[in-house]
């Protein structure tokens, strides 16, 4: 327990690493009884409270005003106005109490059955990271368990302010609207954690899932009360029987990444072992830890000087962080080491370092090697076409942009998206030939 109530706390100050710790130390029961109680906590705080408050607020002032207008607009200054009971407060209690039970179960089941489904969706179709039921049994659950976190993180803070702060509308409206901007960073960060996705791809992500949230939410206030049947033991039971494997896959998603992490840990006991610090590596790389990565990568290399993998994930490393030259370098060594690594796409990336490093002259060499090799590439082809440019060879530059475009335009539907980069950016060039 007290590990899990430090990962949630470094989600406050360290969002993305405390994602990470969540796929390798977190526990999905602590999420959701984390997300439950602050739910609980909060949304009975605003209905006990802040609500009659509000009410109380409200009609004090109407009658006030009242007041005022009967005296022809001078108020008694020498007596002030008592608390002016609310009437009928009582009597709406009971239903206060069954839309606070509304919200604090909606909310779970909307981010739960919504939300977080329709994230994972969007991530995978747009990225290309397989079949979408595929992805969504093996990766639901620890995306849910890092949102369920952000739910908890975000309510916890609104409920102990509603100790301290006024009952106003403005006030409060002002409030939850800073929380959920700060609930959809939270979720761009963990999706960025658990999918790996890029943060544009993110940032659209969230938006367009709170968009289906939102319809949720709509829907589950049209069924009402009516959705109480579906906690029914005999639904839930017959449920279970006909999901259960699909349950079994889904509950495995997160023990299995836990499990994978502990082993290769204890792989690396062994300071021979290449491959444990290696594969450790292209998990903190795929979370975007790209100085734990590249750590590991660089350790990879000093036990096994002469495997290439190792140098061609620490060049990405080096590419994205602007280190040119040290990419460059990784590069060469990695080619010289396999030939055909990658699908030969260490000779692309070789390619498109040495032009951004302002080498044409090398970088033509070994991106016609790559085109050669996979002549369907689109994006290898554009970064063809940008050395013939600029090594001024105008007519076989235009030829191989018009060829990254066809490549784009007859690619495989689930990956147009994934290579329309590429379809716009040969686009820039061929307009300035």
């Amino acid at each position: 327990m007290p590990q899990q109530l430090r990962i949630l706390l470094q989600i406050y100050y360290r969002p993305h690493a405390g994602f990470c710790r969540v796929l390798d130390e977190g526990r999905f029961v602590f999420a959701l009884l984390a997300a439950i109680v602050a739910s609980v906590v909060f949304f009975g705080l605003v209905f006990n409270s802040v609500v009659p408050q509000i009410l109380q607020s409200a009609y004090a002032t109407a009658q006030h005003v009242e007041s005022d207008t009967s005296n022809n607009g001078e108020p008694d200054a020498d007596q002030p106005s008592p608390p002016v009971p609310v009437p009928g407060i009582r009597s709406v209690s009971p239903l206060l109490g069954l839309l606070r039970g509304g919200l604090v179960f909606g909310s779970l089941i909307v981010l739960s059955g919504l939300y977080v489904p329709a994230a994972i969706v969007i991530v995978a179709r747009w990225d290309s990271l397989g079949g979408t039921a595929t992805v969504l049994r093996r990766e639901y659950l620890p995306v849910l368990s890092c949102h369920l976190l952000s739910y908890a993180a975000i309510l916890l803070p609104l409920s102990l302010l509603g100790f301290v702060a006024p009952a106003s509308i403005p006030f409060w409206l002002a409030a939850l609207a800073v929380c959920a901007v700060y609930f959809l960073f939270l979720s761009a960060t963990a999706l960025r954690a658990v999918l790996g996705t890029s943060g544009v791809h993110a940032a659209v992500t969230v938006c367009s899932a709170s968009v289906a949230g939102a319809l949720g939410g709509m829907m589950y206030g049209l069924i009402g009360a009516s959705s109480y049947y579906l906690a029914s033991p005999f639904l839930l039971y017959y449920a279970y029987r006909f999901f259960q494997g699909d349950i079994r896959i889904i509950g495995s998603g997160l023990s299995a990444r836990q499990s994978l992490r502990r082993q290769l840990e204890a792989a690396k006991l062994n300071p021979r072992d290449y491959d444990a610090h290696y594969q450790i590596g292209l998990i903190l790389a795929h979370r975007h830890q790209l100085t734990e990565a590249e750590a590991s990568f660089k350790k990879a290399i000093e036990i096994a000087p002469d495997e290439a993998d190792a140098y061609f994930q620490f060049a990405k490393i080096a590419r994205e962080q602007g280190r040119l030259d040290e990419a460059l370098q990784a590069l060469r060594r990695a080619a010289a080491l396999d030939d055909k690594l990658s699908a030969s796409e260490v000779w692309r990336d070789l390619g498109a370092v040495a032009l951004l490093a302002n080498h044409p002259e090398e970088a033509q060499p070994a991106l016609a090697k790559y085109v050669e090799r996979r002549p369907y590439d689109p994006e290898g082809l554009y970064w063809y076409g940008k050395a013939l440019k600029r090594l001024g060879q105008s007519a076989a530059a235009k030829d191989a942009l018009e060829r990254s475009l066809e490549a784009v335009a007859t690619a495989p539907s689930h990956q147009r998206g994934r290579l329309r980069k590429w379809a716009s950016e040969a686009k820039l060039e061929l307009r300035s030939i």
